[in-house]
């Protein structure tokens, strides 16, 4: 979308669903310039504080995770991100650039 400018959006998951507050928060992109523009898809951002102390409790979190079970509407009270084909997931150092041609590729979505 050439001309189009780039924006975000806070899907407030933490306060639609029963989201673990231990998880990030996920906002969703708009034109981001890292997401092909030939691979139509969604693009979302996990912004994080990579210091010492917030690194280790999210690791220590994330290793006691378990691949969630149930159906579909059970996941989605969760607040877990379902990511269909051609869906990018990017991660953005908050004590660093804002721009979003720095942000990392974290995950993307391929086939079913």
């Amino acid at each position: 979308m050439a001309g189009s400018s780039y924006s975000e959006h806070n899907l407030n998951l933490h306060c639609k669903t029963q989201r673990n507050r231990q998880l990030p928060p996920i906002w969703e992109a708009f034109n981001h310039p890292l997401h092909p523009a030939s691979n139509p898809g969604r693009t979302f951002l996990i912004k994080f504080k990579p210091t010492t102390a917030s690194m280790s409790a999210l690791a220590d979190f994330e290793t006691k995770l378990q691949v969630p079970k149930g159906r579909k509407r059970d996941l989605d009270r969760q607040g877990f991100l379902e990511l269909c084909s051609g869906d990018y997931l990017f991660g953005r150092n908050e004590f660093a650039s804002q721009d979003p041609m720095d942000d990392v590729i974290l995950a993307w979505a391929v086939g079913r």
